[in-house]
C-alpha cells in the first residue's frame, strides 16, 4: 500500500497531471488503491491548492487583460483626441498665420500711409516756416526803418535820452506812445517862450505900456474872422522874430 500511495505522489508531482482537474484524477486514484492513504490525502490537498493556486493566478491574468483592455481603449481615445486636437490645432495655426500675415500688411500699410502723411506735414510745415521766416525778416526791416526813421523825432522830444531812445523796439515803442505828451508840453513851452520874448521885447520898447489887458486875450467885440486878418498882419513879423530868436 505504501509503495503505491508514493507512486501515486511522485506521478501526480512529476508529470502533467498536477494541471489536470482533481474530479478526473480523483477516480483514477480510487481505481488503484483500495483504500484512503495519507500519502494520497496529501498529494489531492496539494493538487487542490495547486488548483487555486491556479485559479487565482487565471483570475489575476483576467484582471490584468480587462486592465489592458481599459487602457488600450483609454489610449485609443486619447489618440483620437489628440488627433481631434492636432486637427483643430492646425486650422487655428493656419487662422492665425493668416490673421497674422493681414495685420502685418495693415502695420504696413499704416506705416507708409504715416511716412506720406509725415512728409506732407514736413512739407507743410517747411513752406509755412520759410513763409515766417520772410514775415519775420520783413518785420525786422519795418522795425529798422520806423527806429531810424523816429529817431530824429525822438531825440527833440527827448533829448535827455538822446543816445537810447531807438535802443531796442520796445523803448521806441515806449517814447512813441509818450510823444503826445511830451510834444504838447513842448510847444506849451516854446509859446510861453515865444510869448515872453515878445512881451519883453514890447516892454522894452514901450517901458510905461500896460501889459496885464494882454492876458485877457484880444479886445472885446473881436471876432474871429478879425483875429485871423490880425494874424495875417503880424505874421511876416512873427516869422522875422521867431528866427531872430532862435
Amino acid at each position: 500500500m505504501s509503495e503505491s500511495s508514493d507512486l501515486v505522489l511522485k506521478v501526480v508531482k512529476n508529470s502533467n497531471a498536477k494541471d489536470t482537474p482533481l474530479s478526473v484524477l480523483a477516480p483514477l486514484v480510487e481505481k488503484g488503491i483500495g483504500g484512503p492513504d495519507p500519502a494520497l490525502i496529501e498529494a489531492k490537498k496539494q493538487a487542490e491548492e495547486q488548483v487555486l493556486k491556479l485559479q487565482a493566478e487565471l483570475t489575476r491574468l483576467q484582471g490584468d487583460n480587462e486592465e489592458l483592455i481599459k487602457a488600450k481603449d483609454s489610449v485609443e481615445k486619447k489618440l483620437a483626441h489628440a488627433i481631434t486636437l492636432n486637427v483643430k490645432s492646425h486650422e487655428q495655426a493656419n487662422y492665425y498665420k493668416d490673421k497674422l500675415e493681414t495685420l502685418s500688411k495693415k502695420q504696413e500699410d499704416l506705416k507708409k500711409k504715416a511716412a506720406n502723411e509725415l512728409s506732407a506735414m514736413k512739407t507743410k510745415h517747411n513752406d509755412e516756416f520759410m513763409k515766417m521766416k520772410a514775415e519775420l525778416e520783413e518785420a525786422r526791416r519795418i522795425n529798422d526803418e520806423l527806429c531810424q526813421a523816429a529817431e530824429p523825432i525822438l531825440d527833440i522830444l527827448h533829448a535827455a535820452t538822446a543816445e537810447s531812445n531807438t535802443s531796442s523796439l520796445q523803448s521806441v515803442i515806449e517814447h512813441l506812445q509818450s510823444a503826445p505828451t511830451r510834444l504838447k508840453k513842448i510847444i506849451l513851452e516854446s509859446a510861453s517862450v515865444a510869448c515872453g520874448q515878445t512881451l519883453a521885447v514890447i516892454k522894452s520898447l514901450y517901458p510905461k505900456l500896460d501889459l496885464k489887458p494882454i492876458t485877457s486875450g484880444y479886445a472885446e467885440g473881436t471876432t474871429d474872422e478879425k483875429a485871423l486878418k490880425l494874424l495875417d498882419q503880424v505874421d511876416g513879423m512873427a516869422q522875422m522874430f521867431g528866427r531872430v530868436m532862435i
